[in-house]
């Protein structure tokens, strides 16, 4: 018999808009996949279409706050197990470390100070609103249990350091790391094994492609916007994306342009918007290392026949 699901469109209040979680049930046990924003609406409309005082367990893609903000809010009036990566918890473990290498970072990027400081103080507000759940497990300790729902997931970071991909019969729960005809822009963050450097994305996120690409065959239940045409499909779209951006990155970068001159000019008006201008100084820093080795992208493409000619 076909395993049922029911897909769940939460409101949110970022730029993203609107973001889907998924119900099941596998054999016997009530899964939510993904929390949604820590909002009573999006509690409301959860409220509204399932049981939650009977859900089993709450597994997380990624911690970003549209994804598991609400964990903690279900977590008391659910008795569901949270299960997230170990990545995921770093995130609270070392956000000192983060926050203070993050303001290193941009003060050798010359950012000025004012914005330095606002961005400081969003970070703050985002730590204090969306507290971790008081109890949860971590993924990849919990190999046996999850093999028992008959769960498996993939690893395929570069959207974020977490980005978790879960499989089960003919399905796959991909989060942001496959989104129709959406650019998900990649976060700067510190790099959670070295502890000292910037993560690097766009290497983590090519070494993905071979991992997104072996569940081609599955039914993809993604995070926004509708279901994507295919993995193929999608990885393309965001390869030709890429290409369309740096477009007007690779000039201002050849001339020599202040890191702050070049923001200001592709991304105007986001000095006055400290998150929107993090979000768009992370798409810079991935593109830029994209024009930095653009083989290593395109050689992944056409060695796993996404892209089987680049000619340019």
């Amino acid at each position: 018999m076909p395993i049922k699901f029911k897909k769940i469109t939460l409101p949110t209040p970022y730029p993203v808009g609107p973001v889907h979680v998924y119900y099941f049930v596998i054999n016997g046990n009530r899964i939510l996949f993904d929390a949604g924003p820590p909002t009573e609406g999006a509690i409301k409309t959860l409220q509204n279409s399932i049981e939650l005082t009977q859900l089993d367990y709450l597994f997380i893609t990624h911690f970003h706050p549209d994804h598991y903000g609400a964990a903690h809010l279900i977590e008391k009036i659910s008795p569901a197990q949270i299960i997230f990566s170990k990545y995921d918890l770093a995130i609270y473990e070392i956000y000192d470390q983060r926050v203070s290498f993050f303001f290193d970072y941009l003060h050798q990027l010359k950012v000025p100070n004012q914005l330095t400081l606002a961005l400081k103080k969003t970070f703050s507000v985002l730590k204090r609103a969306i507290p971790l759940p008081k109890s949860f497990q971590i993924l990849e300790d919990s190999q046996k249990q999850i093999e028992e729902l008959g769960i498996s997931y993939l690893q395929c970071p570069g959207h974020s350091q977490s980005d978790i991909v879960y499989l089960f019969d003919e399905f796959a729960i991909t989060g942001d790391t496959l989104l129709r005809d959406i650019f998900q822009t990649p976060l700067l963050d510190l790099d959670f094994t070295s502890m000292k450097n910037r993560y690097l994305n766009y290497e983590n996120y090519c070494s993905s492609i071979p991992k997104l690409k072996s569940i081609a065959h599955r039914r993809i239940l993604t995070a926004h916007n509708e279901n994507i045409r295919s993995v193929n499909y999608q990885i393309r779209f965001y390869y030709y994306k890429i290409l369309e951006k740096v477009e007007n990155l690779a000039p201002l970068l050849e001339k020599g342009t202040s890191l702050f001159q070049i923001m200001t000019t592709l991304y105007p008006h986001t000095e006055s918007r400290p998150f929107l201008f993090y979000m768009k100084l992370s798409e810079f820093l991935f593109l830029k290392d994209y024009l930095e080795n653009p083989d290593l992208l395109e050689n992944i493409l056409k060695k796993n026949n996404i892209i089987l000619n680049i000619n340019w």
